[in-house]
């Protein structure tokens, strides 16, 4: 499966906890999205124990040991949901464009230096430390 999550806004060098929940819930609707959109859609019940598929799944879903797993955590006050998760052998190739204006080779802008604002956005793509590309449910 592949997909394109986009952001447009600042993104701080020292995100704290705040900016990286708005990172979160901005990403929210996109994610919620995936799951309505094949191979995904078949496979509902990993966050939702009472769905029925309509037809046979067309991919199959890895469990890793044994029964199919929910993928519902409570982070703190929050419940999230991965897309990506070791409990269903799923792992992600994650490829980030970033634009911003400015002269080619500046990498340190107001908002601070690069490595450290998309470090913001990959933690604000977790739930925890182990999980990416989560959505809050």
């Amino acid at each position: 499966m592949e997909f394109t999550l986009y952001y447009r806004g600042e993104l701080p060098a020292q995100g704290n906890a705040l900016e990286k929940h708005k990172l979160r819930r901005h990403f929210h609707d996109q994610l919620k999205e995936l799951w309505n959109q094949p191979p995904l859609d078949q496979h509902f019940d990993l966050i939702e124990p009472n769905f029925e598929p309509t037809s046979d799944p067309s991919t199959d879903i890895v469990v890793v040991g044994g029964e199919k797993p929910n993928l519902v955590e409570k982070v703190g006050a929050h419940r999230y949901t991965s897309v990506v998760s070791s409990k269903i052998a799923l792992v992600a190739d994650l490829t980030i464009t970033f634009l911003r204006p400015g002269p080619p080779g500046g990498l340190r802008d107001k908002y601070g230096d690069l490595d450290n604002r998309i470090k913001t956005l990959l933690d604000g793509l977790r739930a925890c430390a182990d999980r990416l590309a989560t959505f809050s449910i």
